[in-house]
């Protein structure tokens, strides 16, 4: 997807201070998604169907048994309890 701003453009967007301005932003943003998708929504959700305890050593994340967080540990969901929370 290409982008429909220019980095530049996006950046002096998020300077802007005057009130008026940005109500104008934001009715032109209201006016393009209504533009492009109409009013409806989606929703999306996730749900930790296994927490802690993974074996891979990846450093960045708490869920690695090598990780030193608090992070709370459960076994796999069965899949029954995954649809609970869908």
């Amino acid at each position: 997807m290409t982008s429909l701003i220019t980095r530049e453009e996006a950046l002096q967007l998020g300077r802007l201070r005057d009130h008026e301005d940005i109500l104008a932003l934001v009715e032109r943003a209201w006016e393009a998604r209504q533009e492009h998708f109409g009013d409806s929504t989606d929703m999306c959700s996730l749900v930790n169907a296994k927490s802690g305890g993974c074996a891979e050593d990846c450093g960045f994340c708490a869920q690695s048994t090598y990780a030193e967080a608090e992070t709370p540990m459960h076994a796999m969901m069965e899949p029954e309890q995954m649809l609970e929370h869908a």
